[in-house]
């Protein structure tokens, strides 16, 4: 079974608290041995050991690694019977501005993480080996670096797929 990466660039300025998306998600392709060093998956050492999801995370990438707990459940949706369950299972709560559950992260997915620019930079330097196969992560790089630039701060968030 094949693992795949789900990848959300951030950014925010320099004066602001709130992180703010770039696109939606990504998924660069598979490198299992660039997905060890991201987070420890497939292998290798992780650079940086997972951190989870990072605070303040923007719009898309909070709705697409979770699932909101409501009263009845469909596409999107889980009862708090059942956020309670995954919770048990390992999965984690995403609580509201008081403090309250809302959402709870999504039980197919794992290793989530996030990591700053110079950190991702990092991380696509020890691929020497491979190199040729990066073209998409290198433009993932480029457009962080560009961000960061502009805007004053900007992070990968991500995390995986069985």
């Amino acid at each position: 079974m094949g693992c795949d990466i789900h990848c959300y660039m951030e950014f925010r300025h320099k004066d602001g608290k709130d992180w703010q998306d770039f696109g939606r998600r990504i998924n660069p392709g598979r490198s299992y041995t660039l997905f060890g060093y991201l987070a420890g998956v497939r292998g290798g050492p992780a650079l940086v050991e997972p951190r989870g999801l990072p605070e303040g995370l923007a719009y898309y990438a909070r709705n697409d690694a979770s699932l909101y707990i409501s009263d009845h459940e469909d596409e999107g949706n889980v009862t708090p019977e059942m956020a309670a369950n995954f919770v048990s299972g390992g999965c984690e709560y995403i609580n509201d501005r008081n403090g309250k559950p809302w959402r709870v992260t999504h039980p197919d997915w794992h290793n989530h993480s996030w990591l700053t620019v110079g950190e991702f930079e990092a991380a696509l330097a020890m691929m020497t080996e491979y190199r040729g196969y990066l073209t998409e992560y290198l433009a993932v790089l480029a457009a962080l670096k560009s961000l960061q630039e502009n805007a004053g701060e900007a992070r990968l968030v991500f995390w995986f797929d069985n």
